[in-house]
């Protein structure tokens, strides 16, 4: 639910009122690497780079393959 409405923030352009509902996720639910790659898209969109590649590579950690030219 939290990353669904993270997703549709993100989507319209409001990426800093996503991160907290990407963070809610994980919180739940930590092994779910698509909450990280959004959150890092959200991250990306805000300017910060050195938080959107933790969450990448948080991402791969968990088993999924992430383009390099993802962001």
């Amino acid at each position: 639910m939290y990353h669904e409405r993270g997703l549709c923030k993100v989507s319209l352009g409001r990426p800093a009122e996503g991160v907290p509902d990407f963070d809610r996720a994980i919180y739940l639910k930590n092994d779910q690497p698509l909450y990280y790659i959004w959150r890092a898209k959200a991250y990306k969109m805000m300017g910060k780079d050195q938080e959107a590649a933790r969450d990448i590579q948080q991402a791969k950690l968990l088993g999924m393959d992430v383009p390099p030219d993802f962001l």
